[in-house]
């Protein structure tokens, strides 16, 4: 018997020692090769103390892009990856400075100007139905107040493709849109811009087209978005107006005041009603759910015909006036040619928010990035990118 104890004490030993060199040359290939652990890459608080919890809310995002928030002082982080039919998602910090709200998948960003590119799918939808033509002067549909006391006859010649194309000549803003002084404001092409011809980016041009929508169908920016977009691509998260089941999810605008982060005042999200809803500006959403939109509508093309999805993806205009092979303009979106072929691309800036999005319709490939701090937030669309989408192509939109 105590034979036997000996044998198989020795037994253990050996085939401890035989796991421990395993390791250690494990280990040294690793090292050797330049392995990164899945354990390096997304564990951002591997240098805490044993038992000491993860920091709430950061323990999903990449360490490298989690360092790049910490250190540029961005609250929050929302980041959802798609290749396919899988979807990776991450989030970094908190709702707000002020309550220290843990983020999660479900709190709520303001998507600022990556709403036009979900009104353009919407109202193209309305266009396949012969609701309207791209072609056709929107003054011929309704006459929207702001434009006819302009009594500019340049208003005349403004189609929904030019807006789309943001080929109108208007302004972004005549002035803020949040002011009173906006909805009694007078909308024109600038005097040196011709519609159809000059390429200025304009929220505007979507309110208009968005008004006029509103009136050819009786129906809300809200319930027309839902009814073309939100319900067929199953996004209950999203909505350009707020709605009490969202209470709890939403997050706050930062910005940076004299070098210190400072929350942007108001009530954020909760002030889009449907009478401010507006399809240029006022959507929020959550990485998770718009993924399911950069997926189904910009990479699937469903809902809409070949060749209407085709107006999404060809030039018709060029960013600032100029000629660029890599960056131009399709039908409310950015189309960029690079290593990795064509992709449809935005970004938004709200007072306090930024995003960007992507999507690789050959590749079936995309990215949405949302942080709230409309500053130091560009950082992460500089890092995330490469990161994600990969480090051998050029992003010309940050050139």
């Amino acid at each position: 018997m105590k034979m036997i104890r000996s044998y198989t004490i020795g037994l253990v030993l050996m085939l401890l020692g035989q796991t421990m060199l395993l390791l250690a040359c494990s280990n040294r290939l690793e090292n050797e090769l330049g392995i990164q652990t899945n354990k390096d890459k997304y564990a951002p608080d591997e240098d805490k103390e044993p038992g000491e919890k993860p920091e709430p809310g950061k323990d999903r995002m990449p360490k490298v892009l989690a360092d790049i928030a910490k250190s540029n002082n961005i609250p929050g982080v929302q980041i959802a990856h798609f290749k396919g039919d899988k979807v990776d998602s991450y989030v970094y910090g908190v709702t707000d400075i002020a309550s220290g709200t843990p983020l999660t998948d479900e709190h709520l960003f303001q998507a600022a100007s990556i709403s036009k590119i979900v009104a353009t799918y919407a109202f193209l939808r309305l266009y396949e139905k012969g609701l309207f033509d791209l072609d056709e002067p929107l003054n011929k549909y309704f006459i929207y107040d702001r434009v006819a006391r302009a009594n500019n006859p340049k208003n005349d010649l403004i189609t929904a493709r030019h807006v789309l194309a943001h080929l109108t000549g208007y302004p972004n803003w005549v002035t803020s849109a949040y002011s009173l002084a906006w909805r009694t404001s007078i909308l024109e092409p600038g005097a040196t811009y011709t519609p159809g011809v000059h390429y200025r980016y304009s929220g505007e041009g979507f309110t208009y087209l968005q008004e006029v929508i509103k009136h050819l169908t009786g129906k809300s920016l809200q319930q027309i978005a839902k009814e073309e977009v939100f319900d067929p691509f199953g996004m209950t998260s999203t909505s350009y107006q707020w709605d009490p089941k969202f209470e709890g999810k939403n997050t706050v605008g930062h910005t940076n005041t004299d070098g210190v982060v400072r929350m942007i005042g108001g009530n954020g999200m909760t002030e889009f009603t449907e009478q401010s809803a507006n399809s240029a500006y006022s959507m929020f959403t959550n990485a998770r759910d718009f993924v399911k939109f950069l997926k189904n509508g910009l990479v699937d093309g469903k809902g809409l015909k070949p060749e209407t999805y085709k107006l999404l993806t060809t030039t018709v205009s060029w960013s600032n006036g100029v000629n660029n092979p890599n960056l131009s303009r399709g039908l409310g979106l950015v189309i960029q040619h690079n290593e990795r072929g064509l992709s449809l691309y935005h970004s938004g800036s709200n007072p306090g928010y930024l995003a960007y999005c992507i999507a690789y319709p050959d590749l079936d490939e995309g990215l949405v990035i949302f942080t709230n701090h409309n500053d130091a937030g560009r950082f992460m669309g500089r890092s995330g990118f490469p990161y994600f989408l990969g480090e051998d192509q050029t992003f010309y939109m940050f050139n």
